[in-house]
């Protein structure tokens, strides 16, 4: 999950992000059709891997609400914006 590669705490360069966007279509729970999500699958590598370690690649499928979605998007915004300061 998404809390569990922050709270790893260990330093990770992003590789490669995708994104899809998608809608529940059936479920068995009423409340729950029609809902959307963000699926998220990220590649990241250990910061102190070099260009040779093709085995530090580490992938991670989460699965975000919409509003978990933009909550993460305005807190990387509020990081970009946090370093362009500098």
């Amino acid at each position: 999950t998404m809390a569990a590669i922050i709270a790893s705490g260990s330093r990770r360069r992003l590789v490669d992000l995708e994104w899809s966007f998608g809608v529940t279509a059936s479920t068995s729970e009423l409340q729950v059709s029609g809902s959307t999500y963000v699926q998220l699958r990220l590649v990241t590598e250990s910061a102190s891997a070099t260009a040779a370690d093709a085995d530090t690649l580490h992938e991670e499928v989460v699965e975000l609400s919409l509003a978990q979605f933009y909550e993460l998007l305005h807190a990387l915004e509020k990081s970009k914006l946090a370093l362009a300061a500098m």
